[in-house]
Parts: C-alpha cells; structure tokens; sequence
C-alpha cells in the first residue's frame, strides 16, 4: 500500500497497514516494548492520544472502515498494554519503595550534614584562596573544577531544599549574583529571606514561578564560587570538562546526581548516599508524619464554611516567597538550623592544605545523565499538555 504522498508520510494508510500486518502486537511481544520500561509507558500514552485523534479524523471524512480498524487497535491492544504496563509499574513501585525505605533508614543525622556543609564551605574557600590570591587569578584546571563543583552541590542540597537538579541548571551566575547582592544591600529586609525565582522546572506550566530560599551560608558560598576565575558559560554551574562545555549552550551541562554522591562518599561515606530525589523523599517521608499544617487548614476551612478542596484551590495563595518561607521552616523542623559561612578563627582552624582538599574529594561523572523524576508521566494526577507527534491536547490520567 502506498503510504507517502511526496516527503510527508500519510498516517492514516500507515495505520492501517499496521494493523493488517499485525505490525503493533508483533511490536509488543518483543523486549524492546517490554512493560517493564518506563519510556515503553509513557511511549504507549502518547501512541494512544494519536490513535484518539486520527479516530476523530476519520469520522469527520465519514470513513466507517479506517475508523473501525482504529478502534479496534485502541480497544484491543492499546487496552491490553496499558493494563500490563501498570502491572509492570505497580511491581516496581513496591520494589523501589522497599529499596528506598532500607535507605532512608541509614541517613546521617542533621549534626552530620551540618558538619559536613561547614568542612565543605571551608573547603570552597581554600580553593578560591589559592586561585584568586596566591595564583593572582589563574584559571581553574578540569580536575579543581570538578572538586569546587562537588562541593557546591554539597552545600546547595544539604544546607537547605533544593528541589529538583534540573530547577538549577537554567539558572545564570548573573541572575543569581544579582539577587543576593540585591537581598544583602536592602537594609530595610522588606522581606526576610534571600530566594531565587525559577521559571523554568517539570510543571512550571501548571505551578508558574518556583522560588528557592538560599540560607545565609550558602549565599556567602555561592558569591564565593562564582568568583572563581576561569568561568566560560553565563549559568550559575560552571562545567568542569570541555565536552560538556560545549553542551551547555542552552542550560549548565553537569551531572547534579553524580556530583552529590561524589560529596557524600568524601564526606559522609558511613551513612547512606542520596541522590537529589533520595533527599527530598527524606524531608517528604518526615513531613508524613506531622499533621499540624493539615490540620491547621481543615480549622480555617471548618470557620470558613467550605471544603478543604476549595480553600486550598480558591483561597491558599502561593507566590515564590511563599515557597522560601516554607522551605525555610520546613528545612530547619526536621534538619536545624543551616549552617552559616565560617568565621575567620573556624577556617584557621579547619582549613586544609590545597592539594590534600583537591586529593580527598571523591570524583564524579559531571556529564553523566539524571536519574529520572519518580512521579511518572503526570503530578498529582494533573492535566499535562500532549505535544508527542505534532498534536496539543489535554489530558487527564
């Protein structure tokens, strides 16, 4: 059957001669298509939206036999998969979820992480004390690159929440030494916390702006690493090797998962090693178990004479200084007090010599690929855009 017209191939003969040649269930019988995958899952959720819309261009044309060959695709194949993919999903689910909980059983203590963000900011400033005055502003080469990027990602994700690895990587040195040089001259403090704005993180369409409360101590460390000679690209994360470099022309090309476990296995290598998603499963799993803010909501519901569906839609409002201070209170509930740069008697006092600093920190893939996001196709069973296969459409799961 011929199935192009010039250049642009003619979906709906395709379609058709799929399902005559049996082309999809001889696709799902193979382990390339095994249910197990998670892009297998999310590929079948797309195929199936496209299934849904050339059914409807066949009933516009009238055309009974193409729309029922469709239909029976959808509901026979498309039907079966998806019930096999969420079998496969909610196995390994149970699997991660045991997983994670024997890891979550072996975090450090809040004393632990203090200390090790203290040793680390100590650190970070014996490397910009040799660069900027002994060498007199000599470049960093890749390897002392690599060590200043360990330790930053340390200090981000342990000293306060910082989310996600992606809600950083479009964030520009510029913007981020703007803010904090903003937050630190307003004398007044019209508002008392330094947070950073993200535009651009899974969800933002459905969310908006993200803000990220910055504790004092990792300011003064960020200011610090941004002053580091040598810098390339605009972000805020510098990449230590060239190849990734030359990836950065559109976001900071470095391997967030693979730099924090660097941290923890230079730092805290007796207690278990989180990745970005470990972290926040932590402070969520914590969270679990206090119901104040709950319960604080369902008293002003109850006054308010509504459901709590409809005040926490139409009346709890969120703005990105909303987010700081959540996270500020939330951080230091369940992990203390941040901790605060150094003074000059603690970095006498800790500071090591520069090549055992350089030695001692663990090496890490910066280039390397996040792991990915656990929470599936869509948050909280939202509505996401479809923009698979040229078509925009909204669904819901």
């Amino acid at each position: 059957m011929e199935t192009t017209t010039g250049d642009a191939v003619d979906v709906e003969a395709l379609l058709v001669s799929a399902y005559r040649f049996n082309f999809f269930e001889q696709l799902f019988q193979t382990n390339l298509w095994s249910a197990d995958r998670s892009w297998t899952r999310k590929l079948s959720y797309a195929m199936k939206h496209f299934v849904d819309w050339q059914i409807d261009m066949f009933r516009r044309r009238s055309d009974r036999e193409g729309e029922n060959i469709v239909h029976i695709m959808k509901d026979g194949i498309f039907k079966a998969l998806k019930h096999e993919a969420n079998q496969a999903k909610t196995s390994a689910d149970n699997l991660k979820n045991e997983k994670d909980a024997t890891t979550l059983e072996n975090v450090a203590p809040a004393t632990a992480w203090h200390e090790a963000v203290t040793q680390a900011m100590v650190d970070l400033w014996v490397i910009w004390d040799h660069f900027v005055n002994q060498l007199e502003g000599q470049a960093l080469p890749p390897r002392a690159r690599q060590v200043v990027n360990v330790l930053i990602i340390g200090i981000l994700f342990l000293n306060q929440l910082a989310g996600r690895p992606g809600e950083w990587t479009f964030l520009t040195a510029a913007y981020v030494r703007e803010t904090i040089s903003a937050f630190a001259n307003d004398v007044v403090k019209s508002f008392p916390l330094c947070f950073l704005i993200c535009k651009k993180y899974k969800n933002c369409k459905k969310y908006g702006n993200l803000g990220k409360w910055l504790a004092e101590g990792t300011q003064a460390a960020l200011m610090l690493y941004m002053g580091l000679p040598g810098k390339r690209t605009p972000w805020l994360l510098e990449p230590a090797l060239e190849k990734a470099v030359a990836k950065s022309e559109k976001a900071s090309v470095v391997g967030i998962a693979s730099l924090l476990h660097g941290f923890q296995r230079s730092v805290l290598s007796e207690w278990s090693s989180l990745t970005p998603t470990g972290v926040r499963k932590h402070i969520h799993t914590e969270a679990d178990d206090t119901r104040m803010a709950k319960k604080a909501l369902e008293f002003v519901n109850e006054f308010e004479r509504h459901l709590g569906s409809t005040g926490k839609k139409y009346y709890v409002t969120r703005n990105p200084k909303s987010d700081a201070r959540k996270q500020q209170l939330l951080f230091e509930k369940f992990m203390g007090v941040p901790a605060e740069w150094p003074s000059k008697e603690e970095i006498d006092k800790r500071r090591r010599p520069y090549e055992e600093v350089i030695a001692k920190t663990a090496h890490a893939e910066e280039d390397d690929e996040e792991a990915e996001d656990e929470e599936g196709e869509l948050e909280d069973g939202g509505e996401a855009e479809v923009e698979d296969l040229g078509l925009k459409r909204k669904r819901k799961e």
